[in-house]
């Protein structure tokens, strides 16, 4: 039989895989608490609150991510990123360890995107506003443009910068803005809402740097397999000595800028954020500590995300109690 007419063997594409694609681990941070903070942002502003609305906005974060988790898993794997030798978790690597076809992981990632669109589709309709459309639609070329295209971003400096920024702010900042339209219908399809802006920057920074960081853990864990298909995140172009100092930087800064905004902000609160993140101690401590190789990259990763959920789930605890009292 002619060599070339053989077709590649792959096995079929099943739920345990698709789940493993979406990386349910990386939710509650980035999807689920930027959520949970659009939610409750917009009942302490007065808004009418809708718990429907929220679900759908819940789906909307969790089915995005999930898409950038899949498509950002094809495109290392036609890269050549992940091999057998550099990804030592089998449930982290779905395409390197059980071989399903390519083509049906990227239509995945795309089922798991239309998904989303879908339910953030209802919400822009209850609000009545275009401005959400607007900022979802900057969100998804983002989205598209971090895998995809013909320099991606994620082979850039910038993944910190564009992961924080659309998973940290444009998320919750639409959320917001679909409450606030449908409780002041006179907005029209453009109209902005009466805001602290400042406050509101402020605390969406607090889970810019968040998300940022846990994009910052995995690209300085990943210099050495990073290096050789020619990406040049900024802990390849620093070098781990230099970004392990800005890692550890922005981390304090992390933790003032929500002491600050939990304090100034929603001051009757402030005692339960320090509650929360005496608890979180321990998690900073060892993201102080670790030296952010490929060895530790598994403790790594889990600090980060524990560290979100101290960190920032320390924000929304305080405008939480700040609701009660």
């Amino acid at each position: 039989m002619n060599q070339k007419t053989l077709k590649p063997t792959y096995e079929r594409l099943t739920p345990l895989m698709c789940v493993r694609l979406a990386a349910p681990h990386t939710w509650p941070g980035p999807s689920v608490l930027t959520t949970v903070f659009g939610g409750v942002f917009s009942i302490a502003q007065g808004y009418e609150f809708s718990a429907v609305i929220w679900c759908l906005l819940l789906a909307v974060s969790v089915f995005a991510q999930s898409a950038v988790n899949t498509i950002n898993d094809w495109v290392d794997y036609r890269a050549g990123t992940d091999t057998v030798e550099n990804s030592d978790d089998p449930t982290d690597a779905v395409l390197v360890y059980n071989n399903p076809n390519p083509r049906h992981v990227l239509a995945l990632g795309i089922f798991y995107m239309v998904v989303a669109f879908v339910c953030g589709m209802i919400c822009v309709v209850w609000s009545a506003s275009a401005v959400p459309l607007i900022i979802a639609a900057i969100g998804a070329l983002f989205i598209v443009c971090y895998s995809g295209g013909f320099l991606p971003i994620s082979y850039l400096p910038l993944g910190e910068l564009v992961s924080g920024v659309v998973m940290g702010a444009l998320i919750p900042l639409a959320d917001i803005w679909i409450f606030a339209a449908h409780s002041n219908p006179q907005l029209g399809l453009l109209g902005a809402p009466n805001l602290d802006w400042i406050e509101l920057i402020l605390c969406l920074g607090a889970f810019v740097i968040g998300i940022a960081m846990v994009m910052a853990t995995q690209n300085n864990c990943d210099i050495e397999r990073d290096e050789p298909v020619g990406r040049k995140t900024l802990p390849v172009l620093l070098g781990r000595e230099r970004s392990r100092i800005v890692y550890r930087a922005f981390l304090v800064v992390w933790v003032a800028l929500v002491l600050h905004c939990a304090f100034w902000y929603f001051n009757s609160g402030f005692w339960a954020a320090c509650v929360t993140l005496v608890f979180g101690l321990g998690t900073m401590r060892f993201m102080l500590t670790s030296p952010l190789t490929h060895e530790v990259r598994g403790p790594s990763m889990g600090a980060v995300m524990k560290a979100n959920l101290f960190i920032n789930g320390a924000l929304v605890i305080a405008v939480m109690v700040s609701l009660i009292l």
